[in-house]
């Protein structure tokens, strides 16, 4: 990619978090680092009420909402849909379609996406879908879940240690996922610091690069 010429970033979620958990020290510091990038958030569930999960969809966007103003998105650069909770392999079409209308919107030219190794179904329908929906010239970018992802080879690694603690700030807005296991700072710091020591960093992000054009 062109330094010079504008960078339009689409990260890709199953659920609100997915993204911060996977990315969000990436996003913080494309924003504090470059004037070029515009980047754009797109989740597929809220979680509402018939999740069983004990929050309202209500909440988990409010969660969001905050979690976004600390990552550096503009509101309007996310597009929520509201698709059921653990049920998106039933909505491969519209998942598809939805993410070629964004591709057509915002014309990105790097997507981040759930691993194709995740063992949740709904990230394995994300990543798929946009295996699927972005064919073109677009780098495509896997990241991580740190619950649920299995099995992953990365093959890019970013120094986020400047961003290790906004990233740990962005990840607590979600007080509605603060009870369940690994959920809590210590192991988000964990996960980086393993990363980083890959590569002799004090903490990073790791990717899966699928597909680059240079």
């Amino acid at each position: 990619m062109n330094p010079l010429h504008e960078i339009r970033i689409l990260y890709v979620g199953a659920h609100p978090d997915d993204i911060e958990l996977g990315a969000a020290g990436s996003i913080i510091k494309d924003n504090t680092h470059s004037s070029v990038v515009k980047q754009y958030v797109a989740t597929f569930s809220k979680c509402g009420e018939n999740s069983g999960l004990g929050f309202t969809a209500e909440e988990l966007v409010s969660d969001m909402k905050n979690s976004m103003k600390v990552v550096g998105i503009p509101w309007e650069n996310v597009t929520m849909f509201d698709l059921p909770n653990t049920r998106l392999p039933e909505y491969e079409y519209e998942i598809r379609r939805s993410l070629e209308r964004l591709r057509d919107m915002y014309q990105p030219n790097v997507v981040y996406f759930p691993s194709e190794h995740d063992l949740h179904q709904d990230h394995i329908s994300i990543a798929y879908a946009c295996m699927r929906a972005f064919r073109g010239e677009e780098e495509l970018r896997c990241y991580e879940i740190d619950s649920t992802t299995n099995r992953f080879n990365p093959n890019l690694y970013i120094n986020i240690r400047e961003q290790m603690d906004n990233k740990v700030e962005a990840l607590m807005c979600y007080s509605t996922q603060l009870a369940p296991r690994n959920y809590y700072e210590g192991y988000w710091r964990a996960k980086a610091l393993l990363r980083g020591q890959k590569v002799g960093l004090q903490y990073a992000e790791a990717y899966e690069i699928l597909r680059r054009l240079e």
